[in-house]
C-alpha cells in the first residue's frame, strides 16, 4: 500500500527547503547589492578627499615656477617695489596657469590645494566627521573581496536551487 503521509511529508521537505534556499539567494542577492551601493565610511571620504587634494594640487609647482622664470630674466627691472602692475599679472602666485592662459576656477583651486592643502585636509575630516552617513558599508579597500565571496554563495546556491528544481521535475514533480 501507498504511503501517502510519508510522500505529503517528503513534498513538504521538498517545498521547505526550496523556500529555504530561495530566502538564502535574496539574502545574498542584498547582500552583494549592499556591497556594491552601500555609502563609504567616514575614513574612507577622508581618505579619498585627501588624496584629490594632493592630486589636485600636484600641476600647481611647474605653474608657479614657470610664472617666477619671468622675474629671473632682468629681475633689477622687475622686482621693484612698488611693484609694477605688468609684473603682477605675469607672476600669477594663486592664478598660476599653464601657459598663457587665464586663471579659472579650476586653475585657483589647484593653487588653493597646493598652497593650503594641510589646513583644507584639516577641515575636510571636520566637515566629514559632523556628517551623518546613514548605514555605511565596509571599508572600500575589503569590498572586492567580500564581494567576490558573496557573489560566489550566490552562484552557489542559484546552482544547488536549479539543480533541485531540475531532479525535482526529472520526477514529475512542479515546485
Amino acid at each position: 500500500m501507498i504511503n501517502f503521509k510519508s510522500i505529503k511529508e517528503a513534498l513538504s521537505a521538498l517545498g521547505d527547503e526550496v523556500q529555504t534556499l530561495e530566502l538564502k539567494i535574496s539574502k545574498t542577492e542584498q547582500k552583494v547589492k549592499f556591497l556594491q551601493e552601500s555609502p563609504p565610511s567616514k575614513q574612507d571620504l577622508i581618505e579619498f578627499l585627501s588624496s584629490s587634494i594632493d592630486q589636485i594640487g600636484e600641476g600647481y609647482q611647474k605653474c608657479f615656477e614657470r610664472g617666477l622664470s619671468f622675474l629671473q630674466r632682468n629681475p633689477i627691472d622687475k622686482m621693484q617695489i612698488p611693484v609694477n602692475e605688468g609684473v603682477l599679472r605675469a607672476i600669477r602666485i594663486v592664478g598660476a596657469t599653464e601657459g598663457a592662459f587665464p586663471p579659472s576656477p579650476i586653475t585657483m583651486e589647484v593653487a588653493l590645494c597646493a598652497l593650503l592643502g594641510p589646513d583644507i585636509k584639516k577641515a575636510i575630516v571636520k566637515h566629514v566627521n559632523a556628517m551623518k552617513i546613514e548605514n555605511p558599508g565596509p571599508p572600500l579597500k575589503d569590498r572586492p573581496k567580500l564581494l567576490e565571496k558573496a557573489e560566489a554563495e550566490l552562484l552557489s546556491l542559484r546552482t544547488e536551487l536549479q539543480s533541485l528544481k531540475q531532479e525535482a521535475s526529472a520526477h514529475s514533480i512542479s515546485i
